[in-house]
């Protein structure tokens, strides 16, 4: 009873202090992995692959051990029927399990009088989640590593005219949880996302948008940010998020035609901890009528 009263403790203090949902911080160009019903932001791009990496980097020493997150992703755009597919990986490390998620989207997109565009869309998500017991601070536990199914499902409505967007998402709409002695071992947490944002585009040669991120999960919280792009080479963006304190600072360079680079870097007023992010990837043209 004992054992089981400290692996109970132990449990309910890796589920609330070790279990955060990935968010990267460069996204305004590609909302797919918020918003299932983002498709390619670039109109000309029939296919879009990218790699993704997060590190995090603290004062704390050893209380602070985090394998830097690795996200993949494919969007593309199947032009008869108006529609696009995404296929993604991600891996993200917590405190005492790894996790694996495959997700596999499909959103269409119904093209309306004019320039009004709105999509819905909708994605499988299938996670592996590989617990390492030994991590727990109670020895004795049922295995030395134990490999769980917590699949779920997202979902989400994107609506556009000319420059203006604006997407309501749900992630992990089903919120499926693994227990074990009777207490949450893993959890998937419901994620509301909205975005909202307006490009002025000038002259084909400057791009100025005001965008804005809202979350709700455990807490509420957004980012307030304004994006500047030039003549398609390159774009730079800050944003302010709520209640972190943080400012989040990104640069998005085009290489070689359809190459690019994008970094972002973030500081908290309040909180010591620092983020870096590095995204490499490539847009494939779409072919031109006959």
């Amino acid at each position: 009873m004992k054992k089981l009263f400290l692996l109970t403790c132990a449990l309910y203090g890796c589920l609330a202090y070790g279990q955060n949902p990935f968010r990267p911080n460069i996204y305004f160009q590609n909302m797919n992995y918020y918003n299932v019903a983002a498709g390619i932001q670039d109109t000309s791009a029939r296919y879009q692959v990218s790699a993704y990496t997060r590190y995090k980097f603290t004062d704390n020493g050893g209380t602070w051990n985090k394998a830097p997150n690795l996200f993949l992703n494919h969007i593309g755009y199947i032009d008869r029927i108006s529609s696009f597919y995404s296929a993604s990986y991600i891996y993200d490390n917590y405190s005492f399990y790894d996790r694996h998620t495959i997700y596999l989207g499909y959103s269409h997109e119904l093209k309306l009088p004019k320039t009004h565009r709105l999509s819905f869309g909708v994605r499988g998500v299938f996670n592996f989640d590989y617990v390492k017991w030994d991590r727990l601070p109670e020895p004795g536990n049922p295995a030395d590593r134990s490999l769980y199914f917590t699949p779920d499902l997202d979902l989400g409505i994107q609506y556009r005219v000319k420059g203006f967007t604006l997407g309501v998402s749900l992630k992990n709409v089903i919120g499926n949880r693994k227990k074990i002695y009777g207490e949450i071992l893993l959890k998937n947490q419901r994620q509301l996302y909205g975005n909202v944002s307006y490009a002025f585009n000038i002259k084909n040669k400057v791009t100025i948008a005001p965008f804005a991120l809202v979350y709700l999960e455990r807490n509420f919280g957004f980012d307030l940010g304004l994006y500047l792009g030039f003549f398609d080479r390159a774009a730079v963006s800050y944003a302010f998020r709520l209640k972190e304190f943080r400012h989040v600072y990104t640069l998005n360079v085009r290489i070689y035609k359809g190459l690019r680079i994008a970094l972002a870097a973030d500081h908290s007023s309040i909180y010591k901890d620092v983020n870096a992010d590095l995204m490499l990837g490539y847009n494939f043209a779409r072919k031109a009528k006959k």
